[in-house]
């Protein structure tokens, strides 16, 4: 490719980067071939020269750890080192250790793809970029002439039958949404094979006011970024009235879930709670509660310590208060004035009846759509279950309006119809029954 060739490349990059920085969307890049680390490498640099940040967060996840993993995401980090990229910025993390990042928001993700991916791998981690962000699939096969090799697959097949006797239908389904979506850019090298710019409107955001009358601190209620994540806050206060009361919170990814767990931790705090019990099926996944608690309580002044154990925040103390992770099957010998649950769908049902049978204030935070783990029992048995209990009757809260970027994201979109997230089983009613 010629030097104006390159240069007309890089300009269309740069304004997509422009576009989805200005609309707070995302858009999703295919890169592959001799040069796609050098266009990555690029890619890095413009996106934080045009945020303007110093700290951006850029994650590159492979397969299982081997020479040619390591070999390629070195290659990548000498490159950023040539660019004069601050690659501290940029971590690295096998398939098997992303419940790691769960809970983290990102500017740029790649995936490398050269085995391909466990689709729920893929679902999750493309979740946490934020709005103005890049999801790359690094070195796809387009051609899509044979499976992927993931421990998803090699559990698909069983005696007789080998790995080798798989399909590529779904592969090929996967390939051909990256096609019939708006939001994917694919490269190979230094060549556009398929990219437009999309001329997205400016995202504002709508400016919400904080309710009056509520106990719940008004410096709280500032750091919420919707109607929805406020008046769920100000729902918190049920729980300092009743003698008993439930709390569930229902989105699919992005709606801030853990962040409004996090601030009515602090506004449950500041009504005179002192124990807080915060649960999950991994302390990586609380990350952000604890973020937003300590955020919460500065507001106000308070003085906040949290204690880490390799290096995540398991507890937060302020005025006497505490705020502690611990682990599902731990929480039953605990005592608490209160039990937050987040990501509630990645733990078994029978242990969130039983944290409901057992501390009558409670909040449940879940994803009802999205990856594997990611709310179906949730939805269709505990919450069809708890709705019937005599005794509470349960607040139920949606939030629909996302948090990590602006409403209508595309990337958004071609997730949802490349992994089915939203498939929903039908109704059947009368003759179709029998």
């Amino acid at each position: 490719m010629n030097v104006e060739d390159r240069q007309s490349v890089e300009r269309l990059l740069v304004e997509m980067m422009k576009e989805t920085l200005r609309a707070f969307h995302r858009r999703l890049l295919v890169v592959y071939g001799e040069e796609a680390l050098d266009v990555l490498a690029y890619v890095a640099l413009k996106h934080q020269t045009i945020k303007g940040e110093s700290d951006e967060r850029v994650i590159f996840v492979h397969a299982e750890e081997g020479n040619t993993a390591a070999s390629t995401y070195e290659m990548f980090i000498r490159k950023l080192e040539a660019f004069g990229y601050p690659v501290s910025n940029v971590k690295s993390y096998t398939y098997e250790d992303t419940h790691r990042i769960m809970g983290t928001t990102n500017d740029i993700l790649i995936l490398d793809m050269s085995k391909g991916a466990r689709p729920n791998d893929i679902g999750r981690l493309i979740e946490t970029v934020r709005g103005g962000g890049l999801a790359v699939l690094y070195n796809l096969d387009l051609k899509a002439e044979k499976p992927w090799s993931t421990s998803t697959h090699k559990k698909l097949a069983s005696p007789p039958y080998t790995e080798c006797d798989l399909r590529n239908r779904f592969e090929k389904f996967f390939v051909r949404k990256l096609f019939e979506h708006p939001c994917t850019w694919i490269l190979q090298n230094w060549k556009i094979v398929k990219g437009a710019l999309l001329n997205p409107p400016k995202t504002v955001r709508e400016k919400v006011v904080p309710p009056r009358r509520s106990r719940i601190p008004q410096p709280i209620f500032g750091l919420c970024l919707t109607r929805e994540q406020m008046e769920a806050l100000e729902a918190f206060e049920l729980l300092d009235i009743k003698k008993r009361g439930i709390i569930v919170l229902v989105s699919n990814r992005g709606r801030g879930k853990s962040a409004l767990l996090g601030l009515g931790a602090a506004a449950l705090l500041t009504l005179g709670f002192e124990r807080i019990i915060i649960t999950a099926p991994a302390c990586e996944e609380v990350q952000t509660v604890f973020e937003m608690a300590e955020r919460g309580l500065s507001t106000l002044k308070w003085r906040v310590k949290c204690e880490r154990i390799n290096g995540l925040v398991y507890k937060l103390t302020s005025r006497g208060g505490t705020l502690k992770f611990i682990p599902p099957y731990r929480v039953f010998s605990e005592t608490a004035d209160a039990v937050l649950v987040d990501e509630a769908g990645g733990i078994h049902v029978s242990l969130l009846f039983r944290i409901a049978e057992k501390f009558p204030k409670t909040v449940f935070a879940s994803t009802v759509h999205g990856y594997e783990g990611a709310g179906r029992g949730f939805s269709l048995r505990f919450l069809r279950s708890i709705e019937k209990l005599e005794d509470v009757k349960p607040h139920i809260i949606e939030l629909k309006e996302p948090i990590r970027y602006a409403p209508e994201d595309p990337v958004e979109k071609w997730l949802y119809d490349a992994l089915l997230l939203n498939a929903e089983p039908a109704e059947l009613e009368g003759e179709q029954i029998r």
